[in-house]
């Protein structure tokens, strides 16, 4: 009887650790992610942000939020993280492979003011409950602290204008109407989309009076030939068409927060208008397929 014992108590090992193996060590699953420009600005409270990732496993272990142990972005800093969720957002299919959308929402483990962190190549690290650690190539981020000095700016209205550049769709500009409750003159000092990898020349901050539309041509509309520095009148209101300018080849820029430092008299100010979602796009569209990156997945550390 002890022989069949043992026996039996074997098998029964084998088959808790085969039912383990899909989920501990898929390594045949393939795990992709789109880089793209991260820029966050947070006030009051921590902005939350997120990386998405497409995923051949969905019973895998990167697909289940009690499976992510510690998160942190590296690159020339550390930034710690913690989880706030892992949500599914449907499938696409690449190369004849179903792939499972999730989304990492995350926030930073300190809030305090000011604080400002720039990281140009960033690489979103997670610790999984086996030891393993995932690397996911992020792009650029950008995480910033400010403090929103009330003042005298009104936002009317703003809409964000996209197309075509290089692989995909990105942001190219914005039309920005603003109105100054004050009457005195309002200088426009700055605005700032919180990343280095994307820049306003306030200069080409052109007044214009076109009325939206999809598909607008931001490089019509902004004239370069407008040299002075953007103001407004006492108790004006009137539309900015703005340009973006990338000082990089990493232009996939979906969402961003905006920050315009202005001046009225001695007085001077910060209007903010923190992480937005300006284009609803897929990053997972075959168009955006040549930035798809493979997410590494390394094996524990051997004591």
């Amino acid at each position: 009887m002890r022989p069949a014992v043992i026996g039996l108590s074997v098998f029964l090992v084998l088959i808790a650790w085969a039912s383990l193996v899909p989920r501990l060590a898929p390594h045949s699953t393939m795990i992709r992610t789109v880089p793209r420009i991260h820029s966050y600005l947070a006030t009051d409270e921590p902005a939350l942000f997120s990386v998405d990732f497409l995923i051949s496993d969905p019973d895998g272990l990167p697909a289940m939020e009690d499976a992510y142990e510690t998160l942190w972005i590296e690159g020339d800093e550390t930034f710690a993280l913690d989880l706030v969720s892992l949500d599914a957002r449907g499938t696409t299919v690449i190369d004849k492979v179903t792939m499972h959308q999730f989304v990492l929402r995350m926030a930073p483990r300190f809030h305090t003011v000011p604080f400002a962190v720039q990281i140009d190549e960033a690489a979103l690290h997670a610790r999984l409950v086996d030891g393993r650690e995932m690397v996911f190539p992020m792009g650029a981020f950008s995480y910033r602290t400010h403090t929103s000095h009330e003042g005298p700016l009104r936002l009317e209205h703003l809409h964000n204008l996209y197309g075509s550049f290089g692989e995909g769709v990105t942001s190219q500009g914005m039309l920005l109407g603003l109105h100054n409750e004050s009457g005195e003159t309002l200088h426009i000092d700055s605005v700032s989309l919180g990343s280095e990898r994307v820049s306003v020349h306030t200069p080409l901050i052109t007044r214009n009076a076109t009325p939206f539309e999809q598909g607008m041509d931001i490089s019509k509309l902004v004239d370069e030939r407008n040299v002075h520095t953007p103001l407004l009148e006492g108790n004006e209101t009137m539309q900015f068409a703005i340009r973006f300018d990338f000082t990089t080849d990493l232009n996939l820029l979906y969402r961003y927060p905006l920050m315009i430092e202005y001046s009225v008299g001695e007085a001077s100010y910060a209007f903010v208008l923190e992480d937005f979602m300006f284009i609803n796009a897929n990053p997972y569209a075959m168009e955006n397929a040549p930035l798809f990156k493979e997410v590494t997945i390394h094996a524990p550390a051997s004591d």
